[in-house]
């Protein structure tokens, strides 16, 4: 049994995203889970699901860092009902309530929303400005990803476009995580909050490996910062094993509308992954009336990766039941938690990545 998986949950057309590596706990974006067969938000559900995943000996339930890509709603959805938003020292466990020793959040694109923040938005803003104004210990511990001409907000660590997170929050973090911060890159409109999203390639090193598994985490991130990455940074250290769909499975990734045809430097990018990478989409089922997710998209993902290989939360196991889609990483490379879990070719057993490259349009 691996001590590493990457697990997303299923809240329809939304974030929610937890990498568990020893005892390092990320949290990436944040929803309540669909109802198993009811398309419906079920803030205690979730409670249920998340919590006994995050709690510790002394009773606490904690991640080591909560990073918000973006505050549109549906990648902070019920923050108040879920984390413990306030002081340290008046964390309760009775409460049920996350405790969350580091914020990982974009300056920009809190500012680009400013006028229109959600509820939940507008309370983690103000964890954030507390945090501020306070010490770097556990509950305290706030880090900003800027753009190339971002301002300090005054956090304890900031991070911009090429620099490494080596570590998470304010206790002690498992050496085999870290990340690279891809964006804000500042070649948009800083106005517009999925211009300015985070992106941010986590790597998990196995027990027994040298060669880290890497993970993709885009926001809602639009085409040109995907080009604008392609353009500028180094293919070779963007190769991804797993990778969630931008914003929800949408076209807005490969371009202007679908009309047009897809960016050739987003394909480019997107099939500079390994063997049998996964991707996958948080959102609806593909096929149904809502947009996002959208077909065409799901279609590109599907020949760079292959069809076994291109998961959606709405559809996992079945679009009538809706578990959370999980990942161990091993030595042995990234495998689907306890085998098949939907009906797919090609028998029963995992699929494992191993380490080459996959082509885009080629079968696997």
């Amino acid at each position: 049994m691996s001590d590493a998986t990457v697990r997303f949950f299923p809240v329809g057309n939304g974030d929610c995203t937890l990498l568990w590596v020893g005892e390092t706990r990320v949290l990436i974006d944040l929803s309540p889970r669909i109802q198993s067969g009811d398309p419906h938000y079920d803030v205690e559900e979730m409670r249920d699901e998340l919590l006994p995943l995050l709690k510790r000996d002394d009773g606490r339930y904690v991640v080591d860092a909560f990073l918000i890509t973006h505050p549109d709603r549906d990648h902070v959805l019920e923050a108040e009902e879920l984390l413990h938003l306030g002081a340290p020292d008046d964390y309760n466990t009775d409460d049920e309530r996350i405790f969350v020793e580091e914020i990982i959040y974009v300056p920009a694109s809190l500012e680009a929303q400013a006028d229109d923040l959600s509820s939940d938005a507008k309370a983690v803003l103000k964890e954030i400005e507390r945090r501020l104004d306070e010490d770097s210990s556990a509950g305290n511990l706030v880090s900003a990803l800027i753009g190339p001409k971002g301002e300090d907000p005054g956090a304890d660590r900031v991070f911009s476009a090429g620099d490494m997170i080596e570590t998470f929050g304010a206790s002690t973090s498992d050496e085999r995580l870290a990340g690279v911060v891809y964006a804000p890159r500042g070649v948009l409109d800083p106005q517009d909050r999925n211009d300015v999203s985070g992106v941010v390639q986590f790597s998990i090193t196995p027990t027994g490996s040298v060669d880290p598994v890497r993970i993709i985490m885009g926001g809602d991130a639009p085409y040109e910062v995907w080009e604008d990455i392609y353009d500028n940074e180094s293919l070779d250290d963007f190769k991804y094993d797993l990778m969630l769909a931008p914003h929800h499975c949408s076209w807005s990734v490969f371009g202007e509308s679908s009309d047009d045809d897809p960016s050739e430097k987003v394909i480019e990018l997107f099939k500079n992954c390994h063997s049998e990478a996964k991707i996958v989409s948080s959102s609806f089922a593909i096929d149904s009336d809502r947009t996002p997710p959208n077909e065409k998209a799901a279609g590109i993902y599907r020949e760079i990766v292959g069809e076994d290989d291109f998961y959606c939360t709405g559809e996992y196991p079945s679009e009538d039941e809706h578990i959370p889609i999980v990942f161990e990483i091993s030595d042995s490379g990234v495998q689907e938690s306890g085998g098949k879990k939907r009906s797919k070719g090609g028998g029963g057993a995992a699929a494992l990545i191993r380490r080459t490259p996959q082509r885009y349009g080629t079968e696997t």
